[in-house]
C-alpha cells in the first residue's frame, strides 16, 4: 500500500488531547461532563496537572506558587481525586512529556447547552 492508499489519520484537536489526559480524573464522577461548573472546576485542576510538571523547569517562581495551590487543593478533596491528580501529574511526565507547552482550558456550552472543553495552548517564559 502506497502513502496515497493509506488511511488519512486524523490528528487529535488540543481539546481533544486534554479531555483524554483529564478523562481519568472526569471519570470518578459519572455526572462531571454533564455539568459545567463540577467540569469547569475540574478542569482548572486538570490545568495545574498539565502545567506544574513544565513549569517546574521553565519558570520555578510560578511552579512554587501553583504548587502551594495545587497542595492546598489535594489536602481538601476526598482522597480518590487526590490520589487521581497526583496519577496525572506523573502521565504529564511520562505519556505527554514531549509537548512543551502550558494549557489554560475553559468549558463552554453548545447550542444545546452541553459542556465542551476548549483548551489553548501558552508557551512558557523562556
Amino acid at each position: 500500500m502506497t502513502d496515497s492508499e493509506a488511511p488519512a489519520q486524523q490528528k487529535a484537536t488540543l481539546s481533544e488531547v486534554i479531555t483524554a489526559f483529564a478523562a481519568p480524573l472526569l471519570a470518578l464522577d459519572a455526572n462531571a461532563a454533564a455539568d459545567p461548573d463540577v467540569l469547569t472546576q475540574l478542569m482548572v485542576l486538570v490545568d495545574m496537572c498539565w502545567n506544574l510538571p513544565l513549569l517546574e523547569t521553565s519558570d520555578p517562581a510560578s511552579h512554587a506558587k501553583l504548587k502551594q495551590g495545587f497542595d492546598n487543593v489535594v489536602k481538601e478533596v476526598p482522597k480518590p481525586v487526590a490520589d487521581q491528580l497526583q496519577k496525572l501529574i506523573a502521565d504529564r511526565k511520562a505519556r505527554f512529556g514531549s509537548l512543551a507547552f502550558l494549557v489554560h482550558t475553559r468549558v463552554e456550552r453548545d447550542a444545546t447547552g452541553k459542556a465542551r472543553i476548549v483548551a489553548e495552548a501558552r508557551k512558557p517564559r523562556a
